[in-house]
Formats: structure tokens, C-alpha cells, sequence
């Protein structure tokens, strides 16, 4: 498989957040990773394999997710928080529709991702 900052550079993700100093390189790392991961479970497109196979939109999806992670890391806060579908709507056109999934899928979903 292959990193978040395969991806997108970590001084473009730095910029997305509006992060300017290098403390928080590796918590920035930490959620681009699960930002990552949450974006090829929402795919779950076995076709995903190398930074070749992914788009443009799945590189923007996976920047809004590490923001929302970034941003709102703590559990309580004093606003409202909504659900990002922007993300989801730009994964939408990458997701697998065929129903190609890899060997070992059970009830049409897998578990972990290749």
C-alpha cells in the first residue's frame, strides 16, 4: 500500500491546515494516516492499489478528513459539529460499484483493505 504523504506532501498538508512551525509534524502525520484509511474503508475499491490509482478527489477527500480530525480533536466542544459530506461526495465517484472486491469477502464486505 503506500503513506499519506505519498499522496499529498506534508507541507501541503500543513498548509491545508494552516499549520506554520514543525511541533505537531507527527500528530499532523498520525491523522493524515487515519484520514487515509478512512477514505480506502469508504472506497472499499480493491482497484485503489498505488498512488497511481488515486484521484485527484480522493486526495481532496483525504485533506478534509485530516482537517476535521485536526481541527477537532477533542471529543467535547462548545459548537455544533456536522457530518462532512463533501468528503463522502468527493470519494463518491471512486467507491467500488461493481461489487469488485477482493477474496475473502463475506455478506459483500470486507474487513481490512489490501
Amino acid at each position: 500500500m503506500f503513506t499519506p504523504e505519498e499522496l499529498v506532501s506534508l507541507k501541503v498538508m500543513k498548509q491545508h491546515l494552516r499549520v506554520n512551525h514543525d511541533e505537531e509534524d507527527e500528530l499532523v502525520l498520525l491523522y493524515a494516516s487515519s484520514a487515509l484509511e478512512w477514505c480506502l474503508w469508504y472506497c472499499d475499491n480493491p482497484n485503489i492499489k498505488t498512488v497511481g490509482d488515486v484521484s485527484a478527489r480522493f486526495k481532496s477527500a483525504m485533506l478534509l478528513v485530516l482537517g476535521d480530525l485536526f481541527e477537532h480533536r477533542e471529543q467535547n466542544t462548545e459548537i455544533n459539529l456536522y457530518h462532512n459530506s463533501t468528503a463522502e461526495d468527493l470519494l463518491w465517484a471512486d467507491r467500488d460499484w461493481r461489487d469488485n472486491r477482493s477474496e475473502g469477502a463475506v455478506n459483500g464486505t470486507t474487513t481490512t483493505y489490501p
